[in-house]
C-alpha cells in the first residue's frame, strides 16, 4: 500500500477522527470549566466581602453614637471588625478604608481583597482585586454617655445620697420598662443633655435637669459587635502590691490584682486581663496609666474601689479595647461577688454591693 493510500485511509477512518477531535477540544473544555470555576469563586467572595462591609459599617455607626467616640476610634473599630470577620482561608488582611462624615452622621467602609484566579485574569484585569463598599447613617443627634441595658431592673440608672451625674453634652438612657427605670433621690442630681427611660422615673422634678422623657424606645447595645481581647495563659498570679511604688506590665493577672495601703501603681500601656479575682484599690492607694484597658473574666473577677482610693486612667486608642477602659466578660452574672460576700459577712445588701461593683 502506498503512502498516499495510507494517509487517505487514516483521514477517512471514523474512529481516528473522534480521537483527534477530542484531543484538540480538550484544552478548550478545560478553559471553559476553569473560567466557570473562577466566576463562581469570584461571585462568592464578592458576596462575602459585601456582607463584611455592610456589617463593619453598621458596627462603626453604633460606635459613632457613643459620647467618647471620634473619627480615629471609629476607623480603628471598623478596620478591626472587618479583618476579624473576613473568610476564605487567608490570613492576609483586607485593605480597609473608612471615612466619617460628621455633617451627615455617616460612616462609609470600603474593602479591597486581592486574589489570583486561575483563568479569568487572562481575559481581563477587572476581576482582581475584589472590592465592596457600604455606608451606614446614624439616626438621632444625641450622643450616649450612659445606657442601662437591663430591660426589667427596678433602676438601671440610680443616684442617691447627694450623688451627682453631669452629662450636659450627651444623653442618659434606661432600657428598663420598670416604673423606676431611672431613679434620683435624697438630694442627688442628674444633669444631662437628654434623659430617656423606656419605663418610668423615680424622683421629684428638682432632681433632674432637664426633666426625663418616658416611654422611650429601647436602644440596642452599641458595643454588641465588639469582640473581647484574647485571654491567654497566666502571666502573674495573686498579685498584691504592698506599700510600694511600682510600674506594672500588661498581661493576664490570674487570681486578681490588689493595690494596698499607700501603694502607687503606674500601668504601662496595654491590656490587663483580670482573671478569677478582683481588681482592688484600697484606701489611700493610687493607680494611674495612659492607654490602658482592663478586661474582667472568670469567677469573682470584679472591680472594687475603696474610699479615698485614687485612679487616673485613660483607654487605649487602638486594638481590641480601643476607647474602652473596662470591659467585663458578657457571660458574667451580675452581682456575683456581692452574693458571696453577703453570704460570708451577712450584712451587705445586694443593691449596695451591685452599685459598688459597677
Amino acid at each position: 500500500m502506498s503512502l498516499l493510500t495510507k494517509i487517505t485511509k487514516f483521514f477517512h477512518n471514523e474512529h481516528a477522527s473522534v480521537a483527534v477531535i477530542f484531543a484538540f477540544s480538550l484544552p478548550a473544555m478545560a478553559m471553559v470549566a476553569g473560567l466557570a470555576t473562577d466566576y463562581v469563586a469570584m461571585t462568592n467572595q464578592q458576596s462575602k466581602l459585601q456582607s463584611i462591609a455592610d456589617a463593619a459599617a453598621v458596627a462603626a455607626a453604633k460606635e459613632y453614637s457613643l459620647a467618647n467616640s471620634d473619627a480615629a476610634l471609629i476607623i480603628e473599630v471598623a478596620k478591626r471588625f472587618a479583618n476579624q470577620r473576613q473568610t476564605g482561608g487567608t490570613s492576609a488582611p483586607l485593605e480597609v478604608t473608612v471615612s466619617v462624615d460628621d455633617k451627615k452622621a455617616a460612616i462609609s467602609v470600603t474593602l479591597i481583597k486581592k486574589w489570583r484566579p486561575f483563568f479569568l485574569h487572562y481575559l481581563t484585569d477587572g476581576v482582581t482585586p475584589i472590592a465592596a463598599r457600604a455606608t451606614a447613617r446614624v439616626v438621632g443627634s444625641e450622643k450616649i454617655c450612659v445606657l442601662g441595658l437591663d430591660k426589667t431592673a427596678p433602676a438601671t440608672i440610680s443616684l442617691t445620697q447627694k450623688a451627682q451625674l453631669q452629662a450636659t453634652n450627651c444623653g442618659v438612657y434606661s432600657n428598663s420598662s420598670d416604673t423606676g427605670g431611672v431613679s434620683a433621690t435624697k438630694l442627688s442630681m442628674l444633669q444631662t443633655q437628654l434623659t430617656c427611660s423606656v419605663g418610668g422615673v423615680n424622683g421629684t422634678s428638682d432632681h433632674f435637669t432637664p426633666q426625663p422623657i418616658t416611654d422611650c424606645p429601647v436602644i440596642a447595645d452599641p458595643l454588641v459587635d465588639r469582640s473581647p481581647p484574647n485571654v491567654g495563659h497566666c502571666d502573674f498570679n495573686d498579685t498584691k502590691i504592698e506599700d510600694s511604688i511600682v510600674t506594672l506590665s500588661p498581661g493576664v493577672y490570674c487570681g486578681g490584682l490588689a493595690v494596698r495601703n499607700r501603694s502607687q501603681v503606674t500601668f504601662a500601656p496595654g491590656i490587663y486581663i483580670i482573671k478569677d479575682g478582683e481588681f482592688r484599690i484600697d484606701s489611700n492607694a493610687s493607680v494611674k496609666g495612659e492607654y490602658v484597658g482592663f478586661y474582667f473574666t472568670g469567677k469573682d473577677s470584679t472591680l472594687r474601689l475603696a474610699s479615698n482610693a485614687s485612679a487616673s486612667l485613660s483607654a487605649p486608642k487602638t486594638g481590641a479595647m480601643a476607647g474602652l477602659l473596662m470591659f467585663e466578660d458578657r457571660a458574667a452574672p451580675p452581682c456575683r461577688y456581692t452574693r458571696s460576700r453577703a453570704t460570708m459577712q451577712g450584712y451587705c445588701s445586694e443593691r449596695y454591693i451591685c452599685q459598688m461593683e459597677f
